[in-house]
């Protein structure tokens, strides 16, 4: 029997495949190649920033601090004696003038001493009074008369006196009426000795020295009396000038102590402003310079006072390093502050928070867009657009500084140093220097860059920012 042979169409028809497939693999092979090739050729997409030229000019230092408002004279009036409080005319929150009553003590007792030592007073005057005056005419018409009577009776007992010795001689008179005779005309005369002393005491009036007692008793009496009074006054508490009562102390029928607080007065005609300046931003303040003040508030409260205080220390000890700085502002009270229908009304108050505005003298500085700089974990950096040698205009390489920043006026902020990175040659950052100001966080150093066009690419076609930047929110 004839040996069969199985169909080759199969085979034929699987080798044309195999041959088939392997043909569209090498085609296809081809193909990717060609693309990546291509890909290659054109390179990664272009880097496209914004910049800016640096600014080099005079700016005026703005200083922005936090304030309080404080009174320029304050003070906690208290009591000058001890006692209870008979009357408390004032209450918080009141105006009162120059030595209106602020508190009374009771003074009964004190009054009831007063008016006996006024009366004592008033005799020892009129005892002076007398002796100034000196003697009256009556009284030396009196101390004369009563001298011519002593004196006639002295000649009239020395003529008995004569006539007794006379008859004695002749012994008519004994021995003992002669001895009686002679005393009697003694007295006699001695009498009239006395009351002619007497007449000239009286006509010459007071001793100067009995003048001078008299003055004394007086006087002493007289300070005394201001003594009482003045105790009196100290039991009676006044204002020492025109304020508000900002605090109370002390009620009808309390007692009070000597020194006991009696009320907390404030003159808010004149005000200080006391701001914290930062150590850095200290040196821009000058005495005698203008500031302005402003309350926030619905609305506002806008003034404007005077450096008059910079006090070089500040309270570190608490961890403050501000310096504080006075402000006073004059006339802080409202137009009607004179009118007859009320108290003065001040434009601010005791413990306002203030924003105070420092202005110092013009500075030259170098400002750059706050949009140049990025925030990183070492500092503020920026990114310089340095043309390359041989490119055209377009063409750059960012070139990254750490800056240290200063000043801020609107959207641009100084740059106080700016240092290249290590290795790098110093930069001089002048008005021909161009700063990256859109883009720069998407930069690494030295990296290929282009200005973008004004009608290029969308920022969106740039390179996702680098890891570990972001830019200032500055």
């Amino acid at each position: 029997m004839p040996t069969s042979r199985p169909p080759l169409r199969p085979i034929v028809c699987l080798s044309v495949c195999l041959a088939g497939g392997l043909s569209l693999a090498v085609l296809s092979g081809c193909g990717s190649g060609n693309r990546a090739d291509a890909k290659a050729q054109a390179g990664p997409p272009k880097t496209y920033v914004e910049t800016s030229l640096v600014q080099v000019r005079e700016i005026q230092p703005k200083v922005i601090a936090v304030g309080t408002v404080l009174p320029v004279k304050t003070s906690v009036v208290a009591s000058a004696s001890s006692g209870i409080v008979d009357k408390m005319p004032v209450e918080e929150g009141m105006f009162v003038r120059e030595d209106a009553v602020l508190s009374e003590l009771r003074m009964k007792t004190t009054d009831l001493d007063l008016d006996k030592e006024r009366y004592i007073l008033k005799e020892r005057q009129s005892e002076l009074e007398l002796l100034e005056t000196g003697s009256r005419p009556e009284d030396v018409a009196e101390a004369e008369a009563k001298m011519l009577q002593t004196e006639a009776l002295y000649k009239t007992a020395r003529r008995r006196l004569e006539q007794t010795q006379q008859l004695h001689q002749r012994g008519a008179r004994t021995r003992d009426e002669l001895d009686e005779a002679t005393e009697s005309t003694a007295v006699a005369e001695q009498t009239w000795k006395a009351a002619a002393e007497v007449y000239n005491r009286v006509k010459a009036g007071p001793r100067k020295e009995e003048i001078e007692i008299g003055r004394a008793r007086r006087d002493t009496q007289q300070k005394f009396v201001e003594f009482l009074e003045g105790e009196r006054e100290k039991r009676i508490t006044q204002a020492p000038f025109d304020g508000f009562v900002t605090a109370k102390h002390a009620e009808i029928g309390q007692y009070l102590g000597l020194g006991d607080p009696v009320v907390t007065l404030a003159n808010l005609e004149q005000v200080e402003v006391m701001a914290l300046v930062d150590q850095f931003d200290v040196k821009f303040v000058r005495l005698g310079d203008k500031a302005k003040v402003r309350v926030q508030g619905n609305p506002p409260i806008d003034a404007e006072g005077v450096i008059v205080k910079i006090v070089p220390g500040s309270d570190w000890q608490s961890g403050s390093r501000g310096f504080p700085v006075y402000v006073r502002i004059e006339d802080n009270v409202s137009s009607d502050a004179d009118s007859e229908a009320g108290a003065p009304k001040p434009l601010l108050t005791e413990g306002m928070i203030t924003e105070v505005t420092f202005t110092g003298a013009p500075i030259t500085a170098t400002m750059i867009p706050k949009d140049a700089l990025v925030r990183t974990t070492s500092g503020m950096e920026i990114f310089l657009f340095e043309t390359e040698k041989g490119k055209a205009g377009e063409q750059g390489l960012a070139k990254k500084l750490l800056v240290e920043t200063g000043l801020s006026e609107g959207h641009e902020i100084q740059i106080v140093k700016a240092s290249p990175l290590p290795g790098q040659p110093p930069v001089r950052l002048d008005r021909e220097t161009r700063v990256v100001v859109e883009g720069a966080e998407r930069l690494n150093p030295l990296m290929p860059i282009w200005l973008r066009p004004k009608n290029g690419p969308a920022k969106a076609a740039n390179a996702p920012p680098q890891p570990g930047k972001q830019p200032s929110s500055n």
